[in-house]
C-alpha cells in the first residue's frame, strides 16, 4: 500500500484517501478563517494559554465553559482589569472640584456635553450646564 500524508496532521493513510482529502480540503483557507476570527476575550488580554488541562468547568466572568487553566487565566485578567479600574477611580475628576461628584443615576442616551466635556447622558449634560451657569453667575457677581 502506498501511504500519503493526511491534512491537518492527521497522520498517514492510503495515498488515494490522502489525495481525496487534500483535494476536498481548502486547508490554507480554513487556517486563514481561524486566524481572522475575533477572540471572545478582550483584546488587551492577549491570547489565551495554548496548553490547557483536560478538565471542564464553568469559567469566570460569564465566558462559558473551559479548562481550569483557562479559568485561571481569565480570573487573573479580570483581577488586573479591576485593579486598573480602581486606579482610574482614584484619578481626579474631569470636572472642576467645586462642582462635586456628577450624578450617579443617569439616563442611557448619548449626546454631546456642554463645555467641551465630550459625550455623555442628557442627565450629565443638564448637571454640567447647571454648574456652568452657576460659575457664570458667580463671576458676574464678583465683578
Amino acid at each position: 500500500m502506498n501511504l500519503g500524508t493526511l491534512p491537518a496532521s492527521y497522520g498517514r493513510d492510503s495515498s488515494s484517501i490522502a489525495s481525496l482529502l487534500w483535494a476536498n480540503t481548502n486547508y490554507s483557507a480554513s487556517l486563514l478563517d481561524l486566524a481572522s476570527k475575533k477572540s471572545r476575550f478582550p483584546e488587551h488580554w492577549g491570547q489565551p494559554p495554548r496548553m490547557q488541562t483536560m478538565d471542564y468547568r464553568t469559567l469566570p466572568g460569564g465566558y462559558g465553559m473551559g479548562s481550569s487553566t483557562l479559568a485561571g487565566w481569565i480570573q487573573a485578567n479580570l483581577d488586573k482589569d479591576a485593579a486598573s479600574l480602581l486606579d482610574l477611580a482614584s484619578l481626579k475628576s474631569r470636572f472642576p472640584e467645586h462642582w462635586g461628584q456628577p450624578p450617579m443615576m443617569q439616563t442611557r442616551d448619548l449626546r454631546t456635553l456642554p463645555g467641551g466635556y465630550g459625550k455623555g447622558s442628557s442627565t450629565l449634560a443638564r448637571w454640567i450646564q447647571a454648574n456652568l451657569d452657576k460659575d457664570t453667575s458667580a463671576k458676574i457677581l464678583m465683578i
